[in-house]
């Protein structure tokens, strides 16, 4: 059965004992939508909330994602258990940019701002059970397994869903979340106007071995193809992040491992060591999606479902947990005592994140576009750039503050 948003009133089908009434319903039980659900439980643990989790039983997800030093503190105060992490993280404490060519460079320190590291890389999976399992600890979230939206039915004191799956029901809110991803179910039914780009490039994903320590180093290095990224895993293994131009990711992706090795060894150079090994190879297209709305009658769009970025700078995750983060004082400070939210104030939550998108959707798509241009002034003026930020911290400190996942670049607010 197709997936349908209807714009009626209430469902026709008899009331049964699957009905639920619940204050709060996040369709997308994911790294965002779970993290949403669990923030706004911690702020209101006198509304409930109930989440849709569609992924099928034993889906694993494969991705890696770089932990901003605010998101790791959003975590920790979240109630997740960050030590459950930490037998499959690795800590960032330097990060290298650089460009294929050129001579310019420059380093990221923890120890320059007396912290013990810029961020932390985690397998997206891991974080995923240890954010379920924060959130089983809360009596006020029911978690539903297996189970999807069908259909949404809106009225004007609550919108009405149908769910499919395992935990199926006719479920009524007062609020729906849609966190269910870049290819938004609810977005699209919405018809919620979007900018979406497609960069014409091709993440290439996979994990690294190294013949050498990695020391907490992270790299980002800009070539005339596209950027590659190194994150750090375990002692000798390194996250990949490497974009191709899309029309010849099929080749990349049929190379033999050994093929696959030597093609970025060559693109990247030695400065990271030998690589030799390489598994959990995946591949991802690229592009730019901004929601030209963030909120609707009883709807608010967070995550991918709102904003999809390029993986450059390795924005993407942390600006789906500001999202969490603002979300929860919304609910924690507009919530009246029946969990009802007033459409102004979801209007100025849109208002607030907004702005954090485009600042994030223009530093993210502005580094794409500067560092694609091969026009030979552009490339002499990235290198002084690059020179000139190892030589001058002051200047660092904004990119360095970007790369901590602060919304404001040159305080501390």
């Amino acid at each position: 059965m197709n997936s349908k948003i209807e714009k009626s009133s209430a469902h026709s089908d008899k009331a049964s004992a699957n009905d639920l009434d619940t204050d709060i319903c996040v369709s997308g039980g994911g790294v965002v939508g779970g993290l949403a659900a669990l923030l706004s439980a911690q702020a209101r643990p006198d509304l409930s909330i109930t989440v849709l989790d569609a992924s099928p039983a034993g889906q694993q997800d494969p991705r890696t994602l770089a932990l901003a030093r605010t998101t790791i503190l959003t975590l920790q105060r979240a109630g997740v258990d960050t030590t459950r992490l930490v037998a499959k993280t690795a800590e960032i404490q330097h990060i290298h940019v650089s460009e294929r060519g050129g001579a310019g460079s420059t380093t990221l320190h923890a120890a320059t701002y007396d912290l013990p590291s810029l961020g932390k890389v985690v397998s997206a999976q891991v974080l995923q059970e240890a954010i379920l399992a924060a959130c089983q600890q809360h009596p006020n979230i029911s978690w539903r397994s297996e189970t999807s939206l069908q259909s949404v039915a809106y009225e004007t004191d609550k919108v009405n869903l149908r769910t499919q799956g395992k935990q199926a029901a006719h479920i009524s809110t007062k609020l729906l979340v849609a966190a269910d991803g870049g290819r938004s179910m609810i977005r699209q039914q919405l018809k919620i106007a979007r900018r979406e780009e497609d960069y014409g490039q091709t993440a290439l994903i996979a994990n690294l071995t190294l013949d050498r320590d990695h020391m907490g180093w992270a790299y980002e290095r800009f070539t005339e193809h596209g950027p590659i990224a190194l994150l750090p895993c375990g002692a000798r293994q390194m996250a990949l992040v490497w974009c191709v131009p899309s029309d010849s990711a099929e080749r990349y992706r049929e190379l033999q491992d050994a093929d696959f090795l030597a093609a970025l060894q060559s693109e990247f150079g030695f400065r990271a060591g030998r690589f030799s090994a390489v598994s959990g190879r995946a591949s991802y297209p690229l592009y730019l999606l901004l929601a030209e709305r963030a909120v609707f009658h009883r709807t608010l769009l967070i995550g991918n479902a709102c904003h999809t970025l390029h993986p450059i700078a390795g924005q993407g995750y942390n600006l789906g947990v500001r999202d969490c983060v603002d979300f929860a004082r919304l609910i924690g400070e507009q919530a009246s005592a029946d969990g009802e939210v007033a459409h102004r104030a979801l209007l100025e939550y849109e208002r607030q994140r907004q702005s954090d998108y485009k600042r994030i959707a223009g530093l993210t798509d502005g580094l794409v576009r500067v560092f694609s241009n091969q026009h030979a002034p552009l490339v002499a003026a990235r290198n002084l750039g690059l020179l000139a930020l190892r030589k001058h911290s002051l200047l660092s400190y904004p990119l360095a503050r970007a790369a901590m996942g602060y919304r404001n670049l040159l305080g501390e607010r």
